[in-house]
């Protein structure tokens, strides 16, 4: 045909052009697991010191707090932000999950149950809700 022309496209072309595309699907979820961490951090050495956790609460949040006594959810509960900042979870005893989902990010899911555990401290941001699946012992974290 007149004007065309015969490209042989090898796979060292090609290569590069993957190797990029890999990169930067690779550092996009580094990113959101980042970000994850941001939200949630484990509390187990401090957790009998509820001056150490408030502490650690307010610096999470960036705001003054007041974490509510441990109590363990029944079925299904579910809290919004601003009711609620954050949340203790107490991953040993009943079976249960923790769930933090919206505002743009991906879901924060902690399980708990007889054979799991630590502490753990979940902060809950703006356009986010906290689920309780189940029995979990948690305590919450509210705003003053």
């Amino acid at each position: 045909m007149p004007g065309s022309t015969n490209v042989a496209v090898t796979l060292t072309d090609v290569k590069p052009y993957l190797r990029h595309r890999r990169h930067r699907r690779h550092r996009r979820h580094r990113r959101h697991r980042g970000r994850i961490a941001d939200m949630k951090k484990d509390v187990t050495e401090i957790a009998d010191n509820q001056t150490k956790l408030k502490d650690k609460a307010r610096n999470l949040t960036k705001q003054d707090v007041h974490i509510a006594e441990k109590e363990t959810g029944k079925e299904y509960i579910c809290k919004d932000w601003p009711e609620v900042v954050g949340v203790v979870i107490y991953k040993k005893g009943e079976t249960g999950s923790v769930r933090v989902t919206g505002g743009n990010e991906q879901p924060v899911v902690e399980a708990t149950g007889p054979r799991k555990s630590g502490v753990v401290m979940i902060t809950v941001e703006q356009d986010q809700t906290l689920m309780l699946l189940k029995n979990p012992e948690v305590q919450y974290i509210y705003p003053i």
